[in-house]
Order: C-alpha cells, then structure tokens, then sequence
C-alpha cells in the first residue's frame, strides 16, 4: 500500500537565515499548534516541496531510483516523520494540537504581551526610556482637527523617526476610545477579526471596548480571535498608548483586517466597502471621543518576500510606488489609493493597504471632507536576506 506524504500547513513561516556562508530555513508557527521554531539547512526545501498530500514516498523511491528501503529513503521517511511529531504537517496530530490550543485561548481574558522582551523591553521603566525616547519633545502643534493617524507597525529600533511624528501628533488627545485597526499578517479566514480580550503591556492591562467588540462581531461573524494571539501590529500601537495615556481611562477597539487573494479583485474593494459602512455606523452611534490609529506599513521586497532579486535593485521603483501612494492620502478617497495598488497586483505587498482601505472607507463617512498630511517616510534594508520594507506616518483631519 502507498504511504502519502502528509501535506506542510500552509499557515507556518518560513523564513530565509544565513550563518557562516550558509543559507537555512526557520519553520515557525505563529499559533503555537507546533513545537519550534526550527531550523533546517535550505537543501531541505525539496522535501517540503512534495509534502503535498498528494505524493507517496514510493514515487520519490521510483523519480529517485532508489530502493524503499534505502538509506536516503529511510532518513526521508525519519525527518517527514519527525515533522509530523512537531506538529508542522496536516494531520491528527496537528489537529490534536490545535484543538488544544483553541481551548487554551479561548479561556484567557486577557492577551499576553507577545512582543515584550524582543521588539521592546518587559521591564516596565526601561520601556517607559524607550518610548520617552521615541516621542520625545511637542515638536509643532498639532491640529484640533486630527481624527486618525497610519502609523507603522515595523520593529521600534529601525523606525523611531517614523513612530515619533505619529504618536506626538495623539498625546494630547482627550479621546476615550482608540479604534486600532491593523494589519492580519498570519490569518486569512475571515476579513475582520475582533476580540474582547484585554491587552496586557509591561505597564499595565489596556480594557478592551466589549460592548463595541459585541456589536461588531454580531456585523462580522467569526469563528476564533486567534488571530490575535502572534499578531504584533495592535500590540505595538496599544504599548504607545498606555504609555501617554497611563494616568486616565480609555478602551481600545481592536480589529485586524486581513489582505486580499490575487483573484478577489474588486470583489475584495467591494466587501471592504460594505464593512467600512457598518463599522462608521457603529462608531458613529458610540457617541464617544474617538481617535483611530492605522496600523501598516509600505512596501516589502526581496529575497526574504518572494522576490528573485535583491530589494536595491527594487528600490527606485518601490520608492515611486510609495511616492504615489501618499501624495494619494493627502486627499484621501479609497477608490483611488485601492486602484494604485491593485494595478500592480499588490506588486510590492503593502501590508497596510486592508487595514487602511477600510479605514479610509469608515472615516469618509463620519469626517468628510477627509485631509491626510503626510508626516514621515522611511526604508528599512535587511542586509542579511537581501530584502527591506518601506514606511510612513500620515495625519489624517478633518
């Protein structure tokens, strides 16, 4: 009887590492369903590549030429085995796993700081130099009128002079709710996920607007809010917050929103049009001080993103797409930032194009007429994988 190579989640990274002239994998599960991360040496790409579901081990014996129970067969069927043990192959162990997993979270009313330690410090007062740091003094005064603001959600320690303008432009603001919407990086599911949840930092618990939270997730159904748990671009927003606001109450609404498929189209524009309407009139009936905070970076290319080539050899033409993009936003109308990027197909993945899209489509309705100004524009190079990501802070006011 043929053995079938259980098929790789789809839903684990994989990301590019090199060390001493070598070039390795990292196989993480950003839901915790398998044990790692690992990392194995990149000539084992092949074997991920017939973990399909569809292929034996006894075709790759016969393509290969080599006896089932040969050595080179043997230390296959070891390692896919091994995979399978971890977690990282669809099957009932995988199955068994996430089960537990969903359970586990379903029990928590408040979530862990994930990012604590790595992006930022967990220890309370060297987060609170870090932030001070990052905001620094009122530069310029800021417009009464300001209603939202995109922001990135890149690592802090690349990107200060692009979190600065962003967050000093809100550390006066008497609002009592935070709209948060940010970027799906690792669920695509559903188009919008919301959780009641609370969010923990080193500083303190941030409160969650249940009663918003229930109203939405009534307009857009949901199975899970895991998508929550690995998901860092809410949480690097929600520490700033805490941080200028730790002296006084206020509740953040916390949405993610997840990109769209290379044959959804307008199909995609469309639904993010008719949620963007439902989630204005929520707000809109809060009858709360509210300002929103966009959650996204720009463009990401090279090696480590899919791309063929390094990210300078992309560099010139990225940075007139991102050029276009927010002299876009300084007259906001989602139509047009939409067609700007589906032209290209989402060539150069913008991460924030969802989030900001439906953004864009909620705050026309409650503040036309809509200005953005745009604050700041940055690119980060990763020189080890031969890649980079680009960002900027917009303004939004009415």
């Amino acid at each position: 009887m043929n053995s079938v190579i259980p098929a790789f989640r789809h839903d684990v990274s994989v990301n590019v590492h090199s060390e001493n002239g070598e070039t390795f994998l990292v196989l993480f599960d950003p839901f915790g369903f398998a044990d790692g991360p690992i990392m194995i040496h990149s000539d084992m790409i092949d074997v991920l590549d017939v973990c399909d579901g569809q292929t034996t081990f006894e075709e790759i014996a016969a393509t290969s030429k080599l006896e089932a129970d040969s050595k080179e067969m043997l230390r296959l069927r070891a390692f896919v085995g091994q995979l399978d043990e971890m977690g990282f192959l669809e099957g009932e162990r995988s199955a068994a796993r996430r089960k537990r997993v969903l359970e586990e979270w379903s029990h928590l009313t408040v979530r862990p700081a994930v990012c604590a330690g790595s992006t930022y410090p967990s220890d309370p007062e060297k987060l609170r130099e870090l932030l001070g740091r990052m905001t620094g003094e009122r530069e310029e005064a800021v417009a009464s009128q300001l209603v939202a603001a995109l922001i990135p959600h890149i690592d802090y320690r690349v990107a200060e002079n692009a979190y600065r303008p962003g967050f000093n432009a809100i550390r006066d603001s008497d609002a009592d709710l935070f709209v948060i919407v940010g970027t799906s990086h690792y669920w695509s599911t559903n188009r919008i996920i919301v959780t009641e949840k609370d969010f923990a930092t080193p500083l303190g618990t941030i409160s969650t607007d249940k009663p918003l939270v229930r109203q939405l997730a009534q307009v857009f159904p949901q199975e899970t809010d895991l998508a929550h748990k690995p998901e860092h671009s809410i949480e690097l927003h929600a520490i700033f917050l805490k941080y200028l606001f730790e002296d006084r109450p206020f509740t953040i609404l916390p949405i993610l929103v997840s990109g769209y498929t290379d044959d959804e189209g307008m199909d995609f524009h469309n639904e993010v049009r008719e949620l963007g309407v439902h989630l204005a009139n929520i707000i809109g009936l809060a009858n709360r001080k509210v300002m929103w905070l966009i959650s996204g970076d720009l463009s990401h290319v090279g090696k480590k993103f899919g791309d063929n080539v390094p990210a300078v050899l992309l560099e010139s033409e990225v940075q007139d797409s991102d050029r276009m993009l927010l002299d876009s936003l300084e007259q906001p109308v989602p139509d047009t930032f939409h067609r700007i990027i589906s032209s290209t197909d989402n060539r150069y993945r913008v991460c924030g194009h969802a989030p900001l899209l439906l953004s864009l489509e909620a705050l026309n309705l409650l503040h036309p007429p809509l200005r953005g100004t745009v604050a700041a524009r940055d690119i980060w190079h990763e020189e080890e994988t031969q890649s980079m990501v680009s960002f900027g802070t917009v303004l939004f006011s009415e």
